[in-house]
């Protein structure tokens, strides 16, 4: 899973987790997160980029966007055009 952070966050909570010990696990998952999401901006960095349209629907919130009911979620299809 991971974090979507900002350039100010990612250094510092790479910084901060820099040594984790062995027995916590906690910061051993925070650890994964952040590389996670440097891997993340690495992916997108090195992709050729195909500009596409989805068509989709989503249910959800209105107010917050959570899915509270079983059932909601979001379906998308790339569109034909």
């Amino acid at each position: 899973m991971a974090l979507y952070l900002d350039e100010q966050t990612r250094p510092y909570l790479k910084k901060l987790l820099k040594d984790v010990k062995e027995n916590d696990w906690i910061g051993q998952r925070l650890q994964k997160m952040v590389e996670a999401d440097t891997m993340r901006l690495s992916d997108i960095s090195e992709c050729d980029h195909i500009p596409t349209e989805y068509i989709g629907k989503k249910t959800c919130c209105g107010k917050c966007g959570s899915f509270f009911q079983t059932g909601m979620g979001e379906e998308w299809v790339k569109s034909n055009l």
